[in-house]
């Protein structure tokens, strides 16, 4: 991204003149001078006018007389400009001026145009970032335009994140923040594994389902299979749906069953009936059959004391012509009246042997037609069984079905997913994620030949000859390994190294991204703030020794710009905070140029300007 700095603007009154820093395109702009004179606050201005949501403006002095501050800025050719008012009691304002054009005149504004959210989102847009990663917006991304003086020699830290974002400090992944600035196309590799995985849960529900179907399958066919192999269903049935099969299958079965327990109690209840009725019939029977015996045999008792009876007649006539007591008398006639009762008897109960003999046939008649109709009965009750592979098939088919009924009712609608086209997909969208994978991992072994090349231009480095740089992803740090491949050293010693390990990340980066990402979300701009701090320690002499390593990274910085430029054909600026007199760099260094000089009393905030708010504020 061409982006590059154009005008710095801090306001302090309508009537008083704003405090102007011009910086040049393709440059190393410095701003050097004296310690407590706001130089390291130029940053923090910077950062405010680009939209951070709190301030990193000391407020003594600098925040204190100033009323507004602005920064003039090119997007790729086109001018803009944003204007904030100043933090009051460390909150910064929601309220900005954006412009699609420089500030036209010095007049200090006088309105704003959009709150600070859609001021942006504004910004994302016309910087080419998507709403869909909100984690990667344009702010996140300035953590690798700055080095500040608190990190620029720190062991543990290379990027600055709770300076650019500190209230999203933990809602952001930094990691795939460095992955998308040097691996941009990651944004489509999570691209394709969104649809991969979207696909793979899509396809894990088509296999459950086609499972589920398949098995649903399974159950009614055998259901079919068995009816049909007796022939209690039809053929065409196998033709019709999962849920049209099951509800014939469900409603002959219950039908089959209705019928059985219909016929079963019709049956019982007739043959209860004819065997009660031949039960009544044979009892009958027997008891007429019994009777007529017995009345048989008692006649013929009759007869037999019939006869012994006969000779009273003549017992009687002599006892007529004879006299006779009156217990002979008394017996006669005792005997006579038996005699009398036995003749009227036998002579009253005279047995038809035609009609007895009907009768006993009408009787046995009746039972045999009893006991025809209760085995013609039995015979259909038991002709039942006589299919009986039928009538098991049926009772193994409702088993199957009492078994399956929950999965059965809530599949039996289920049709097959073709999902080879998904699958075909997944295949190809896996054969572009290898492939992007294989140029990102060079893309990393690029960028770590650009740290190695600026480690090798470094003459200042002591003791470390023939080492390695490499790029710790995990802490997002660089180190350094041993002439061994396997050895790292945990440590590179002073702050004076670290200084330089830092110069050769950024510069680093900046190298790789500008040579191989023509697309690039990137500012090409950097700000420095002090290399010299490990070699200024309370005083403005610099050994001998400390001269030559500062001029080594100075030197370093030139060589990088000069690569930028001359030989990538590319556009990058660096803002540079110094300690160091301009003899470092003027007149040695092409790409170096001094902006600001802040001693003798000069400063970013004018002494009249102090001089004048201080008697106010008195």
């Amino acid at each position: 991204m061409n982006f590059y700095i154009k005008r710095l603007i801090i306001w302090f009154g309508e009537a008083d003149k704003p405090r102007i820093l011009t910086f040049k395109k393709d440059k190393v702009n410095v701003i050097t001078g004296n310690s407590s004179t706001g130089k390291s606050n130029i940053i923090g201005i910077i950062d405010y006018c680009l939209l951070s949501a709190k301030s990193n403006i000391v407020e003594p002095i600098v925040n204190e007389f100033t009323s507004w501050y602005g920064l003039e800025f090119s997007i790729n050719g086109k001018v803009f400009s944003i204007a904030r008012k100043r933090p009051e009691l460390e909150t910064a304002s929601s309220d900005v001026l954006f412009l699609e054009k420089g500030f036209e005149d010095e007049s200090m504004p006088s309105s704003t145009n959009m709150q600070i959210e859609a001021a942006r989102k504004y910004m994302n847009s016309l910087l080419g970032y998507s709403n869909d990663l909100r984690f990667y917006q344009f702010r996140a991304n300035m953590v690798f335009n700055i080095i500040t003086e608190d990190i620029i020699t720190s062991p543990h830290f290379y990027l600055n994140f709770p300076f650019v974002e500190r209230d999203n400090y933990n809602n952001i992944d930094w990691h795939s923040i460095l992955e998308m600035a040097i691996t941009p196309n990651i944004t489509e590799l999570l691209r394709i594994n969104k649809e991969i995985t979207l696909l793979v849960e899509k396809n894990r529900k088509v296999d459950s389902n086609n499972k589920k179907y398949a098995k649903t399958v399974e159950i009614i066919n055998r259901c079919v299979e068995l009816l049909s192999q007796h022939k209690l269903v039809p053929e065409a049935l196998k033709l019709q749906s999962l849920s049209m099969q099951l509800s014939y299958i469900r409603e002959y079965i219950n039908e089959i069953k209705s019928t059985i327990n219909s016929m079963d109690n019709d049956i019982r209840t007739k043959l209860n009936s004819l065997r009660t009725s031949l039960f009544k019939k044979s009892l009958q029977y027997s008891e007429v059959k019994n009777a007529i015996e017995q009345y048989k045999q008692y006649r013929i008792r009759l007869e037999e004391y019939n006869d012994s009876l006969r000779p009273l007649e003549l017992l009687r006539k002599k006892a007529e012509d004879n006299s006779k007591s009156i217990w002979t008398n008394y017996i006669i006639e005792s005997l006579n009246i038996s005699f009398q009762k036995i003749k009227g008897q036998l002579s009253t109960y005279v047995i038809n042997d035609n009609k007895e003999s009907v009768i006993l046939k009408q009787l046995k008649k009746e039972c045999e037609d009893l006991t025809q109709q209760i085995l013609s009965l039995e015979k259909i009750d038991k002709k039942k069984t006589l299919d009986a592979e039928s009538f098991r098939a049926v009772g193994i088919v409702e088993e199957i079905l009492k078994e399956n009924d929950k999965r059965l009712e809530k599949d039996c609608n289920l049709t097959f997913i073709s999902n080879e086209s998904d699958i075909k997909q997944i295949e190809g969208l896996n054969e572009k994620k290898e492939e992007f994978e294989r140029s990102n991992y060079d893309k990393w072994n690029k960028l770590n030949e650009c740290f190695q090349s600026y480690f090798n231009q470094c003459n200042s480095i002591d003791q470390y000859d023939g080492a390695k740089t490499k790029l710790d992803k995990d802490l997002i740090t660089l180190k350094l390994r041993g002439k061994g491949e396997g050895y790292e050293y945990s440590v590179v010693g002073s702050q004076s190294n670290y200084m330089f390990m830092h110069l050769f990340f950024f510069l680093g980066l900046h190298q790789y991204i500008i040579d191989n990402i023509s697309d690039s979300k990137v500012f090409q701009y950097l700000f420095i703030d002090q290399p010299s701090i490990p070699y200024y320690v309370g005083t403005n002499d610099l050994k001998s020794t400390d001269r030559g390593k500062l001029e080594d990274a100075f030197n370093l910085i030139n060589i990088f710009m000069k690569h930028i430029i001359e030989d990538l054909k590319g556009h990058f600026q660096i803002i540079l905070i110094e300690h160091a007199p301009q003899d470092y760099w003027k007149d040695k260094l092409d790409y170096f140029t001094t902006c600001e000089i802040f001693q003798d009393g000069k400063a970013l905030i004018p002494q009249d300007i102090i001089n004048k708010y201080k008697e106010t504020h008195d």
